[in-house]
């Protein structure tokens, strides 16, 4: 597969210019017919030998059919069929929103993996429901080249990598038909799907023998549940069931006389007389659906409560491999661990010194992804899964995220932003 620099043939009509080297390699003569694709987008044109190693010359016509800037470096192959391909295009899908950052809330994040296309072989670009043109299968695109970033009109990808941060804006009317018609389009795949409801992923890894065992008890939200898992465990969690980074967590614990505390994932809570009364006073569990998980007794590092974050992503073969794992340790007094909560990330293993916790969160992270994404039936290209450690080693899945947001600092960080685009490659290599 050679990497070339598009350029402009003048003067010619429905041809495209190699060189002679790339002619022979990609094993066509001068004069054949062949078929181009970018993207979704196809069209025909002839061989003609005599560009300058390095870069393929593009007829203004066969230019303009395929929607390829001139300047642009991508890559260049034959697939099964024949069929000259330009590429890989990968859309990394974004939405602004309210955000004041120019790529919406996630922008630091954005712009590290788009800027690691060309180290990953692909031409990524970033890319806004609102700048597609469905007509001519087009988009506003930004990508970087020579150290600089640059717009541009390039064809719909060949895959799509969504960033879309949040569900609210997953639910909103452009941004829920522009995903909607992408995945639809997109010739060789659209990852990961979406957010994952809790509730969901947990039933999914419950119908796993295997990964069943390391679940905490989970319900959906009702206060009959309540009282009946407050019977069961002295402490549990009351979750946002579309919840993310920490909001809405509510932690319950059991008094004597049927009475329970609550306390509130920043700060603040209180008590009340019973599960229905505590229903009644908290108005945000009949705002959205819950779910009540229940508390595992987690291990603490000087004092304050942990969990584990386990980063896993498929590879440039489709295989997953874990990539990351740190400790999230709470901020003294709080009952969440998330960083953007005010957790402080640390090593995992200054954190967990049993020998079997340690083998087991690195076999969770190998065995969880794989098996969520059969059940699911669709790619999900990475995941983040959480998983507590309690006192005496034992290991629960707490929860799983198939959208998981990292830092760009920090050591091991790097990497991690270049395999969604290195997973993309091998998902176009296929079609």
């Amino acid at each position: 597969m050679a990497r070339l620099r598009v350029g402009l043939l003048r003067g010619a009509e429905g041809e495209i210019s190699l060189s002679r080297l790339a002619c022979r390699r990609l094993d066509f003569s001068p004069g054949s017919p062949v078929r181009l694709r970018a993207g979704v987008k196809t069209t025909e044109a002839r061989i003609r030998a005599g560009a300058r190693p390095g870069h393929i010359l593009l007829a203004p016509d066969v230019r303009q059919a395929l929607a390829l800037p001139v300047g642009l470096r991508l890559n260049l192959w034959r697939n099964r069929e024949g069929v000259l391909r330009l590429g890989p295009l990968v859309a990394v899908l974004t939405f602004r929103g309210t955000s004041g950052w120019r790529w919406g809330p996630q922008t630091p994040f954005v712009l590290a993996v788009t800027r690691r296309g060309g180290s990953a072989g692909v031409v990524a670009y970033l890319l806004m429901p609102g700048r597609i043109d469905w007509e001519n299968l087009t988009a506003r695109g930004t990508y970087r080249q020579r150290g600089r970033w640059r717009g541009a009109v390039l064809p719909l990808p060949d895959v799509v990598y969504d960033r879309v941060s949040s569900r609210r804006h997953e639910g909103l009317p452009e941004v829920a038909e522009a995903r909607r018609r992408l995945a639809e389009v997109v010739p060789a795949g659209y990852f990961p799907p979406s957010f994952l409801g809790k509730l969901e992923a947990h039933n999914l890894l419950a119908s796993s023998p295997r990964l069943a065992p390391y679940l905490p008890a989970t319900e959906p939200f009702s206060v009959d549940n309540l009282e009946r898992m407050l019977s069961q465990y002295r402490v549990v969690y009351l979750k946002p069931d579309g919840g993310s980074l920490g909001r809405g967590i509510i932690r319950v614990r059991r008094l004597p006389g049927g009475r329970v505390a609550f306390r509130f994932a920043r700060r603040g809570g209180g008590r009340a007389r019973s599960p229905q009364a505590l229903a009644n006073r908290l108005k945000t569990l009949g705002q959205r659906p819950y779910l009540i998980q229940q508390g595992v007794p987690v291990a603490t590092c000087g004092g304050r409560v942990y969990d584990v974050r386990v980063l896993a992503q498929k590879n440039s073969q489709g295989r997953w491999r874990v990539t990351r794992h740190y400790a999230r340790v709470a901020r003294r007094g709080r009952v969440v661990s998330n960083i953007s909560r005010g957790g402080t990330g640390l090593g995992t293993w200054r954190v967990v010194r049993d020998a079997g916790a340690r083998q087991t969160i690195l076999q969770l992270g190998q065995d969880v992804p794989p098996a969520l994404e059969a059940a699911l039936g669709q790619p999900l290209g990475e995941l983040g899964v959480d998983l507590g450690v309690t006192r005496d080693g034992r290991v629960f899945i707490i929860e799983v995220n198939a959208k998981p947001y990292r830092e760009t600092w920090g050591w091991g960080s790097g990497p991690t932003f270049r395999y969604p685009l290195a997973y993309a490659r091998h998902l176009a290599r296929q079609t």
